[in-house]
């Protein structure tokens, strides 16, 4: 899948969540069940389809493609060559002969095709569980993101080079869609069996964590991933890395509408000690609209 282009991206965080980035100088890179959407993929995740399922699947694609008004294409594909040609023949007087038939033939091509989703989801499953994945917006003025992701204008936002020679590389926007992400379905696997379609390949398994809900578009959001080499903890909720980034990296501190005082001259102190050239900014209420805009502090 081809990375996208952007030079920097912003982390919104709590005030506290913020101080202990910038103490630590690492950010928490978190495997797919920790993000606790309901709907994102993990390693736990399975077809919302049977064995069972999937015989009568391709029973039932084989009775359209039997009787149904379109001549069955793909031909070069065994399965429907044979149908193609009981077609032809008038072999079956209705559905349920027809059925009969399928049943038994297609029993067997069923579950060898089983055999081969089950190799699929174990490499789903030995993939999702090292896995890492740190997740940014593209716009320090994303005003879902400080009340979402900020305590309600309490937090800050720090901006992060990214790309080449950062810890941020290969950065991925998110896709929004009306469709939640699968691990695969069972259309795409009546589509297999029928050769229109090719077996899902471990190769998108990325592209899976790259679904959201398309009511959350306004998030903007983009994420950066990393692989384990090997999941060391048994614990699933101990499955993340806090990753290092280089001071230079953090470009830019945005306090919100509402960080406290305390907060706010807490992070300055830090940015004073460990990040020299890193800009302080303050977010204000432009007026008349729902939006912000930022005076830079002074921190010297």
């Amino acid at each position: 899948m081809a990375t996208d282009n952007i030079s920097a991206l912003i982390k919104f965080c709590s005030a506290d969540t913020g101080q202990k980035i910038l103490n630590s100088q690492t950010l928490r890179w978190s495997a797919p069940h920790l993000f606790n959407d309901p709907f994102e993929l993990d390693h736990n995740s399975i077809p919302d389809f049977s064995s069972e399922d999937l015989l009568k699947g391709m029973i039932k694609a084989a009775i359209t493609m039997l009787f149904g008004p379109n001549e069955p294409t793909g031909k070069n594909n065994r399965l429907v060559a044979a149908i193609s040609r009981w077609r032809d023949e008038e072999r079956f007087a209705s559905e349920d002969e027809a059925e009969q038939v399928l049943n038994q033939l297609l029993s067997q091509v069923a579950q060898q095709q089983q055999e081969s989703i089950q190799n699929y989801l174990a490499k789903w499953k030995n993939y999702a569980q090292k896995l890492r994945i740190c997740s940014f917006v593209d716009k320090a003025t994303n005003m879902h993101a400080w009340k979402q992701f900020a305590d309600n204008h309490a937090g800050i936002a720090l901006k992060f080079s990214a790309g080449d020679h950062t810890a941020l590389t290969h950065p991925v926007r998110v896709n929004y869609s009306q469709t939640p992400p699968n691990v695969t379905s069972l259309a795409e696997q009546v589509a297999v069996s029928y050769g229109k379609a090719a077996q899902p390949s471990s190769e998108n398994f990325q592209q899976k964590f790259l679904v959201k809900n398309k009511e959350f578009n306004f998030e903007r959001e983009w994420r950066c991933f990393e692989h384990e080499a090997d999941t060391k903890e048994s614990d699933p909720q101990l499955w993340y890395i806090n990753k290092a980034f280089s001071a230079p990296e953090l470009k830019a501190v945005y306090l919100g509408l509402k960080t406290s005082q305390n907060n706010r001259d807490a992070i300055i102190k830090i940015v004073k000690e460990k990040y020299k050239n890193t800009r302080v900014y303050q977010a204000t209420s432009i007026t008349g609209k729902y939006e912000v805009d930022f005076l830079q502090v002074n921190t010297k």
